[in-house]
């Protein structure tokens, strides 16, 4: 009744599996990628990860536990890491040793009373390693006695992670205060008669530094994995109620789908469809707007409308730019909105440099007082010049401002059905402006080299203020004839207007 093929038995997992042959075995997981073979490796490396400060394969193994996914990420750097770091820890081993031995006189130098460098050294090399083997052995014990199993309870990993993170914080601080305090003749002392002890005990101050920060991050995750612990779960039966939580899930969903059937996608394809005509109607009202706004209100109209706000102001400054571009305006109305950007920049630039101008031009009249009574003041007017040029052309533009304000407030036009002509408002400023120009101009090329010399050593400033002024002056008066044809232009269509418009009312009643 027996067939001739004898039935295998499956192969255990436990230590206790073993052959005829070759006695005992243990059946091991061989990783199938990169992450994993570093995993298995660092996870090997370990328990003699123990008798070193930094504990790489605590860390990796620790966020293996709390996310697989990043352990096996991280798990390539570890590896690297823990060789590195067990390869440098394995000489700083060897030499701390022979740095012991070597210097043992420091143990009895007069400076060891207070330094405690040979000390330091020594309880910084046998007490982690000491503590590291310990700890290994502990955890080897436990993992033997597999508490869990027998028991149904374990010792939680972060009591086992404590004692090392707090032993290399109390190693790292009182190294750090044995070296601030160190005086500069122990100091000396060490470097030249124990160089090797010194820098063996440097290298250890830094190092359980760096290792209390590697402690930490170790406390911290396993207390993390301890808090996660304390709740477990069984997966098996969380992953049963997460499937019967989606199939219900599911059902309603289906149930409500059922129900709601045809009418439910009509109203979605009439909610689309309102949607779309909203959104159409929205964008020609919009495309209607920008287009209206357009038409109304273009580039060239705002810098117009900046100018035309400017202009009060620019009435202190010699430079009418404004009312050149207004009288273009007037008489072109293409050529002023096209010109009227440039001079919008323009007169901004124009009032900054004056607004310059004239704190200069104060500070030197203050300043260079005393040119006033200069032997050479009865023949330049140097001093005289530059207080003229400040204080008329300023004072004339704020009462010219101040008019204009008023005729506009007035609106004598509204309510007397006549106007000031704007000429008559423009040729005070253009005349004053073509008289200094000109007397400036006279007074320089008339000044002898005396004068010259003496204005340049002792009144620079206000030599370097009149010379400005002068320039300006002739600027200014350039821009004041450009005004005064412009507005005469402007006068004389305005005048051309009237007389044709007189000639057709009497043309109407003749006829």
């Amino acid at each position: 009744m027996f067939s001739g093929k004898s039935k295998e038995k499956p192969v255990e997992e436990s230590a206790g599996a073993s052959d005829d042959e070759l006695g005992p075995m243990t059946q091991i997981d061989v990783p199938n990628t990169f992450q994993g073979w570093c995993s298995l490796i660092s996870r090997v490396l370990a328990p003699a990860e123990e008798l070193s400060p930094f504990k790489l394969g605590q860390i990796q193994k620790l966020i293996g536990d709390i996310n697989a996914d990043a352990g096996l990420f991280v798990a390539p750097g570890f590896v690297m890491g823990q060789i590195v770091f067990l390869i440098a820890f394995t000489i700083y081993l060897v030499v701390g040793i022979i740095a012991l031995v070597a210097d043992f006189g420091a143990a009895e130098d007069s400076c060891a009373a207070d330094s405690w460098v040979w000390i330091f050294v020594l309880l910084a090399l046998a007490i982690p390693t000491g503590l590291g083997f310990v700890m290994g052995l502990v955890k080897t014990g436990l993992n033997m006695a597999n508490l869990k199993k027998r028991f149904g309870w374990d010792v939680p990993p972060a009591l086992l992670s404590f004692p090392g993170p707090v032993l290399y914080v109390v190693l790292g601080v009182l190294g750090i205060m044995l070296w601030v305090n160190m005086t500069d003749a122990c100091a000396s002392s060490y470097a030249g008669s124990y160089f090797l002890l010194f820098i063996i005990f440097k290298i250890q101050v830094i190092m359980f530094g760096i290792a209390a920060i590697f402690g930490a991050i170790t406390t911290f995750s396993q207390t993390v994995v301890f808090i996660n612990n304390m709740n477990p779960e069984d997966p098996d039966l969380t992953a049963l109620k997460k499937t019967l939580n989606e199939a219900e899930e599911s059902l309603q969903a289906a149930e409500r789908d059922y129900v709601s059937g045809a009418e439910q996608i009509v109203s979605k394809l009439k909610k689309q469809v309102a949607d779309a005509e909203r959104e159409r109607d929205d964008a020609k009202a919009q495309l209607k707007k920008e287009e209206e706004f357009g038409e109304q209100f273009s580039f060239g109209e705002m810098s117009s409308l900046i100018v035309k706000h400017l202009s009060p102001v620019e009435e202190l400054s010699p430079f009418k730019l404004g009312q050149v571009q207004e009288l273009i305006g007037q008489i072109h109305k293409e050529t002023g909105d096209l010109v009227a950007p440039y001079f919008a920049v323009a007169i901004v630039f124009f009032l900054l440099l004056f607004c310059a101008y004239l704190a200069g031009a104060i500070v030197a009249l203050v300043l260079d007082f005393a040119a006033m009574d200069a032997a050479c003041a009865a023949d330049s007017w140097v001093w005289l010049y530059v207080l003229l040029a400040v204080v008329i052309p300023t004072s004339l533009g704020f009462v010219m401002g101040v008019v204009k304000a008023a005729l506009i407030a007035a609106d004598l036009k509204e309510r007397v059905g006549w106007e000031i002509p704007p000429v008559a408002l423009a040729l005070p400023g253009p005349i004053l402006y073509i008289v200094l120009g000109v007397l400036g101009i006279v007074l320089w090329v008339t000044m002898d080299a005396s004068c010259k010399s003496y204005y340049t050593s002792n009144a620079g400033l206000l030599f370097i203020v009149f010379k400005v002024q002068v320039v300006l002056m002739a600027i200014a008066s350039v821009f004041g004839i450009i005004t005064c044809v412009a507005q005469a232009s402007v006068l004389f269509a305005q005048l051309s207007e009237g007389r044709e418009a007189e000639e057709e009312t009497a043309d109407i009643k003749s006829a």
